[in-house]
Formats: structure tokens, C-alpha cells, sequence
């Protein structure tokens, strides 16, 4: 942390505060973004945070997937379609 007057140089000199980052997951870069400004909402800094309010931690990934299981529910929603007796839905072949 530093003062908000603080010259953007001086961003090496402050304290962290946030959540770690998340790359290591290995997760799609949107759900990566969402799973930390969820992480940072329920203010789970550190690790004595996370290990205190696990079920903020499983809250904040929910969260951040609810993002793509809309996506996938709006897949669904999409109508059929038959082609050459195989019917076609959200880019998939269906028998």
C-alpha cells in the first residue's frame, strides 16, 4: 500500500494487497480476471483469509464460473438444427 499521492514509481516500495495471482490455475483468462475481483470483493487477502473462510473462497470460484455456465446454459437455448438426420446443437453432433 502507498498513498494515494504516491508517484506510480514508487509502486515497488508499497505493500501487496490482494489476492495472489491466479495463473497457475491454468484457467481461461475471463474466469481467471472474475475469480480475482471476486476474491478482492470478499476482501481474501492472505492465506490466514482463505484458510478461515473457505466457504468465501468456493463462493468467489462460483461466482466466477456462473460467468461461463451462463454461457454454456445459452448454448442449450439455442434451437436444433437436422442436418442429414443428425441433429446439430451449440456446434456439437448429436445422434
Amino acid at each position: 500500500m502507498l498513498p494515494d499521492n504516491a508517484p506510480d514509481t514508487d509502486a515497488s516500495l508499497g505493500m501487496f494487497v490482494g489476492p495472489p495471482p491466479l495463473t497457475d490455475l491454468s484457467l481461461p483468462d475471463d474466469v481467471e480476471v472474475e475469480l480475482h475481483n471476486q476474491l478482492f470483493a470478499r476482501r481474501i487477502f492472505t492465506v490466514a483469509d482463505a484458510k478461515s473462510r473457505p466457504m468465501d473462497v468456493f463462493a468467489a470460484l462460483q461466482a466466477a464460473f456462473k460467468v461461463e455456465t451462463n454461457k454454456i446454459i445459452e448454448l442449450y437455448s439455442r434451437p436444433a438444427v437436422s442436418v442429414n438426420g443428425t441433429e446439430k446443437q451449440g456446434g456439437k453432433n448429436r445422434r
